[in-house]
């Protein structure tokens, strides 16, 4: 056959192989296009945040006043960067300083601040030659570095170079321990980990592969958010849906201070994949804002349905912690959430909302960035954001031996604090012995008394626009002990010192026992109040 002849065949085959080509290369992964800056801020949040400070609106302002007087948002800020992050919550500081910096370069237009930020993401990253020791919650500031590089890679004096040793730093060191949680737990069983333990995991393999520009580790942390087998991906993390839709956080029963951390740290990640154009907020059903409403409601002072956890430390948690509850001067992480669901989506959040207001302007946080009324607030907010909170009620007093028991219903959702006043006289003059702010509580225990004495009290409630008037008036006498009741005696093993026991017919019958002795060793001593019985 001649040369000629076989053009044809050869362009039939030429033409198959090539078309063979490009269906293999349709099942190739496609390299996402990443927003930047597309951390937790995009260009139109940057630019939001500094039109609204210089115009001076609420609660912008309010929220950027709070922010300019944190220690570690000042342009004279060092780092003290290790070869191994020897202390993470030192690393953390550093990170919320490179971010506050970045953002006062931003808004001001003031270069220094800009400096300090990139002085310290370059000690960082020319320092650190290994991963990071201790814990897997270096997580935390592993993730809040590359967040704040995000905000800083806008400023053109960070030179293109010192961004990618940066990137490298996160890739080659700080990378590595994350994904080894994620994969293998320290070798502990999968359950043996609280949630916010993978929740800042997640969210530093997210944040790195937003800044790095790379698709698998970011594709890593959205899988692992969905459907990972750790405490912390979300349809662990909301525990469980009780009827009516409130979620149980999985650390309901640990503490509230962690609980709140994990809403945080997951609202995070879903914040950072939605500027990537993700809606992580809305998986099954919006999982998340049913873990939130849960965890804000408990935090309002309102009570909430729980149902038992374990895992295989095991926690056995039979009831809703009350460790932590009402606290409002840490976890700064409603304005996120509130901002998103219903602001931006127009749903339903009556606890988040609440505690979003109780906390604005937002403060700064030991774990995450906060400051969240400056940088989250979509639309205008009055601030304060409450008129003057209604009087609490239902007030009681409830006696018991040198002090007494207070406790009072939650006058609305719009109280922050408390003022708690005595008398002697019933609707005499009181004077305030307990004041507060910045916590929800609804309760009180007065020690300051004298046995014997009949006290008169009042509550106030407390907002950012002032102070209620006053409750309901209740009134107790604390009693002091005398001999046990017929049948108790009290009993010794070993040696204790000051033993002595008491009962005073107060507060259902109240028993008090003291004494000075040793636990543990083969010194044991304790002192104790018992009888016989027989029977069940």
């Amino acid at each position: 056959m001649k040369p000629n002849a076989l053009l044809p065949q050869l362009k039939r085959k030429m033409g198959s192989l090539i078309l063979v080509c490009f269906v293999l290369a349709g099942f190739a992964p496609a390299a996402r296009a990443f927003v930047h800056p597309g951390g937790l801020h995009n260009q139109a949040d940057l630019d939001r945040m500094k039109t609204q400070v210089l115009a001076g609106a609420h609660p912008w302002i309010d929220g950027w006043n709070s922010l300019i007087a944190d220690p570690r948002a000042q342009n004279t800020y060092t780092a003290a960067a290790t070869a191994n992050m020897s202390s993470r919550q030192r690393a953390q500081d550093d990170a919320a300083a490179m971010y506050y910096n970045a953002l006062r370069w931003y808004i001001t237009g003031d270069t220094s601040y800009a400096t300090c930020a990139v002085n310290i993401a370059n000690a960082w990253s020319s320092t650190l030659n290994s991963t990071p020791a201790g814990d897997f919650l270096s997580a935390i500031p592993s993730g809040s570095f590359c967040l704040a590089a995000e905000v800083l890679r806008t400023y053109p004096g960070w030179s293109a170079a010192n961004i990618t040793q940066f990137k490298n730093m996160a890739l080659n060191y700080l990378y590595p321990k994350c994904n080894d949680y994620l994969l293998n737990h320290g070798g502990s069983c999968i359950s043996n980990y609280w949630a916010n333990w993978d929740a800042c995991n997640i969210l530093a393999v997210l944040a790195i592969g937003v800044l790095c520009d790379d698709t698998a580790k970011y594709d890593q942390a959205v899988t692992y958010f969905q459907s990972g087998a750790g405490e912390g991906s979300i349809m662990h993390a909301v525990y469980y849906i009780h009827p009516g839709g409130l979620g149980q956080w999985q650390e309901a029963g640990r503490d509230q201070e962690h609980d709140q951390l994990g809403v945080g740290l997951l609202g995070s990640v879903c914040e950072v994949a939605w500027k990537q154009g993700l809606d992580l907020y809305g998986y099954s059903s919006n999982r998340l804002l049913a873990g939130a409403e849960y965890t804000a409601q408990y935090n309002l002072w309102k009570s909430v349905p729980f149902t038992f956890y374990n895992n295989c430390q095991p926690a056995n948690n039979k009831w809703v912690s009350i460790n932590g509850r009402g606290r409002l001067d840490d976890r700064p992480v409603w304005e996120l959430i509130y901002n998103h669901y219903v602001v931006r989506k127009g749903l339903s959040a009556p606890n988040a909302q609440a505690m979003a207001q109780l906390m604005r302007p937002e403060h700064g946080s030991a774990d995450h960035f906060g400051y969240g009324s400056l940088t989250f607030t979509l639309n205008p907010s009055t601030y304060p954001p409450s008129p003057t909170p209604p009087a609490p009620s239902g007030l009681t007093a409830t006696a018991g031996v040198g002090r007494v028991f207070l406790n009072w219903t939650r006058s609305g959702d719009t109280a922050n604090g408390y003022e708690v006043r005595r008398s002697t006289t019933s609707g005499g003059s009181y004077a305030s012995i307990a004041t507060w702010t910045d916590n929800t509580r609804c309760e009180h225990t007065d020690t300051g008394v004298t046995n014997g004495t009949t006290y008169y009290y009042v509550v106030a409630a407390r907002n950012q626009s002032g102070t209620s008037s006053n409750s309901n008036q209740a009134s107790a006498a604390p009693a002091a002990t005398g001999a046990l009741p017929s049948g108790w005696t009290r009993t010794s093993i070993g040696t204790v010192t000051g033993a002595a026991a008491g009962f005073a017919n107060v507060n259902g019958g109240t028993y008090v026992v003291s004494g000075s002795g040793t636990i543990g060793g083969t010194a044991k001593a304790v002192s104790y109040v018992n009888r016989s019985a027989t029977g069940d």
